[in-house]
């Protein structure tokens, strides 16, 4: 196994991955303090609002922060162009993922929302899922037996997402006269946490992508 794991993925190339791992919790910390945030939304003062939503854009500036010295540092790096692609894909994944867990619970305080709904509750319970498994999934790139089954669990979180989303958007627009600024905010909200969830699958597929080339 040590031989193949030498082959597969070079000294270089595993210093890197082990970034990404570092990268992926900071993410899925991140996914969990929102989850919380948006449990406990209605029993919070503003200023615990306020503290929650800091410390989400505290782990997003360090995964900002490692993000770039990931991408720089390939590019002084002996990594091959299979792996670059995928690291430099997964890193602004993941990246992006933990900017949308901080542009939504900014986005929930700044709007003044009263109270968290049901959908949004949903979604959150999906990204925090969604981002344990990419961590997973990182995880596993240094052993990659049972890597399938965490792409398929991922796979199956975006789908639940989706399903989540169109009945949000159903529920959403059946209400006649609507406040429309009720309206314009939920939609917003509902499709950017969707993206997140999707982003999260793009990830998984970027690493699906590159196990497939390995093979062959």
């Amino acid at each position: 196994m040590n031989q193949l794991m030498q082959l597969l993925f070079p000294t270089d190339d595993r210093k890197y991955f082990r970034m990404l791992v570092e990268l992926s919790s900071q993410v899925s910390r991140g996914a969990t303090i929102f989850k919380d945030f948006v449990d406990f939304y209605d029993k919070l003062s503003d200023q615990e609002r306020g503290q929650r939503v800091a410390d989400i854009k505290e782990l997003e500036h360090r995964c900002d922060e490692l993000s770039h010295i990931i991408i720089m540092g390939l590019n002084r790096s002996n990594t091959n162009v299979v792996h670059m692609q995928t690291l430099h894909g997964a890193s602004s994944l993941l990246a992006t993922l933990m900017d949308g867990i901080s542009d939504v619970s900014r986005r929930i305080v700044l709007l003044r929302l009263l109270k968290s709904t049901d959908e949004i509750q949903q979604f959150a319970i999906l990204v925090n899922n969604a981002c344990k498994e990419v961590h997973a999934l990182m995880q596993q790139l240094h052993a990659p037996a049972h890597i399938n089954k965490t792409i398929i669990r991922i796979h199956g979180i975006e789908r639940e997402a989706d399903y989540v989303y169109y009945l949000a958007m159903a529920d959403l627009f059946a209400v006649k006269q609507r406040d429309p600024r009720e309206l314009i905010i939920f939609k917003d909200l509902y499709e950017a946490l969707e993206t997140i969830v999707d982003n999260a699958e793009h990830t998984a597929r970027v690493i699906e992508n590159m196990m497939e080339k390995d093979r062959n």
